[in-house]
């Protein structure tokens, strides 16, 4: 596991791209929707580049427990809706079956659906394992403080709350006793508008919806 950074400036100024410099390395926590984007693309150039980054030791990588699990949901989920629509497609389809040849032939033939979801479960474990990604639990004595904010309608709770904001506010307190233990910031990669709120109101927090312009930043 690579060094977490310490001891880093938490006014510097602003620069061109809207991020601090904050110090080296930058730490980065790229939230669920940013690889949802990318279709879970973990050999994408993007995300091999984030890679790359922490092998310079440009970057230090974390992810929460549960953004963890998340990404691993909606990848299994993934999976359970390319089934579905596959098997709709066949019976609609089922004309061409009588063709063999045809380069649609493949389709009909039954994947190991068990097989693909480890495939795609391994997959995502190993971009953790190269990203030497810190995985930061969650704390459930939090709990108390979550509900403050959700009762005082604080960021990421809105006006309606949405399922999603539950998980979200603990991912936020994780990233900020982690700023805390490491007297550093963060810089939140997400394109969630309810977690750009949280960031606004943690000053550790700095948030950024452009993985490519962090990444720009930190070479």
């Amino acid at each position: 596991m690579a060094t977490p950074p310490g001891d880093n400036p938490l006014g510097a100024e602003p620069i061109e791209e809207g991020l601090p410099d904050f110090g080296h390395p930058i730490t980065v926590f790229v939230d669920t929707c940013v690889f949802m984007s990318m279709n879970f693309a973990f050999g994408g150039a993007l995300l091999k580049a984030l890679l790359a980054g922490v092998e310079r030791g440009d970057i230090y990588f974390v992810i929460s427990e549960i953004t963890r699990r998340e990404v691993l949901s909606n990848l299994i989920a993934g999976v359970d809706a390319a089934k579905t629509a596959i098997e709709s497609f066949r019976k609609k389809a089922k004309v061409l079956q009588g063709l063999p040849g045809h380069s649609l032939a493949a389709v009909f033939k039954e994947p190991d659906w068990i097989e693909t979801k480890e495939d795609l479960r391994s997959a995502w474990e190993q971009f953790l394992k190269a990203g030497k990604a810190e995985v930061l639990p969650i704390d459930g004595r939090e709990a108390s403080g979550v509900f403050d904010d959700y009762f005082a309608h604080k960021a990421p709770f809105g006006g309606r709350v949405k399922k999603c904001e539950f998980p979200d506010a603990f991912v936020v307190r994780a990233l900020q006793s982690f700023t805390n233990k490491h007297n550093c910031k963060i810089v939140v990669v997400s394109n969630d508008k309810d977690f750009q709120a949280a960031c606004e109101d943690a000053p550790s927090l700095i948030w950024c919806p452009y993985l490519n312009k962090v990444l720009e930043h930190s070479s």
